[in-house]
């Protein structure tokens, strides 16, 4: 599975983010093992609950988008003030 690059992507972010930072390494440590087991366990569950998942990715994406019009339908976005990223959901 994904595991081990999912493992050594966080290991590779935590590094980088101590340097930029100027802290120790272990800093991050009970973090790293707190995601590490967040993402073994949502691993497992999906594995062990196979019919929770599409079996292809045309139902993935045909889920998303009615999902996604759904919300469009219910919902407007608006600026919530002069900063770019911020916004209201109405």
């Amino acid at each position: 599975m994904c595991k081990k690059e999912l493992a050594d992507g966080l290991l590779k972010y935590s590094k980088q983010w101590c340097v930029r930072e100027g802290v120790d390494a272990n800093v991050l440590h009970t973090w790293l093992f707190k995601i590490s087991q967040l993402v073994h366990n949502r691993i497992n569950f999906v594995v062990s609950n196979p019919l929770m998942v599409p079996k292809n990715k045309m139902s993935l994406i045909s889920s998303i988008k009615k999902a996604l019009s759904n919300s469009h339908e219910k919902y407007v976005l608006v600026p919530a003030d002069k900063a770019a990223n911020n916004g209201i959901i109405v």
